[in-house]
């Protein structure tokens, strides 16, 4: 018995261990995968709740590293708080650009952390999981009006759009039960469901096809 039982459990692991990863590519499961910041902080300042401190340790593929420390396309309300270069605590003011190894501290918005994660990290899976192939080139925020988008763009609408905002249409069409990824036609793009916080959809990406 124990012969038996170890190996249909081998059998079962190697064969589930290879065929998973196909499986889900096939079944459309894959999502790109969440770059974070090596340390994360919340900072409590009245009035401004949603401040972070966020840290970065620069690979030597950090698209960061393409661009002077002064000259980063940092997002609105970002500024870098410190850097950690070659083991000493320096200020912005001290350094011209930054190099791998170093560690980047910056004070920002909770809404600017995606944004921030793309500058620092650089993506490390295939090319059909990179963001803008994935989700779409545009952004759209889950509260914008669906009636609105379809005008911009040109989109037939579903009868039951008017007065629908986009995070309402894409939990409608999947029951209440949306995740990361998820997508629906509308016309000649896609909606994809980019980011969610507490089960709201709060991002949706548009993908041209």
């Amino acid at each position: 018995y124990f012969n038996v039982a170890f190996f249909v459990v081998l059998v079962s692991l190697l064969v589930q261990g290879w065929t998973v990863a196909v499986a889900a590519r096939l079944a459309r499961l894959e999502v790109p995968p969440e770059s974070t910041p090596l340390r994360r902080f919340d900072i409590d300042i009245s009035g401004h709740w949603d401040l972070e401190l966020l840290c970065y340790a620069l690979a030597d593929d950090s698209p960061a590293l393409q661009h002077g420390l002064r000259a980063l396309p940092l997002p609105d309300e970002t500024s870098v708080a410190a850097v950690v270069h070659e083991e000493r605590l320096r200020s912005p003011n001290e350094l011209v650009k930054l190099a791998a190894g170093d560690q980047v501290y910056l004070i920002t918005s909770a809404r600017n952390v995606d944004a921030l994660n793309r500058l620092f990290i650089a993506p490390h899976h295939p090319d059909r999981l990179e963001e803008r192939r994935f989700f779409g080139d545009l952004v759209l925020e889950a509260d914008a009006e669906l009636l609105d988008v379809a005008a911009f763009y040109g989109l037939e609408l579903p009868p039951e759009a008017p007065g629908l905002t986009l995070g309402d249409y894409l939990h409608r069409a999947f029951h209440e039960r949306a995740s990361v990824g998820d997508r629906i036609k509308l016309g000649r793009v896609a909606l994809v469901v980019r980011e969610m916080e507490g089960g709201r959809i709060t991002k949706v990406g548009l993908k041209f096809r």
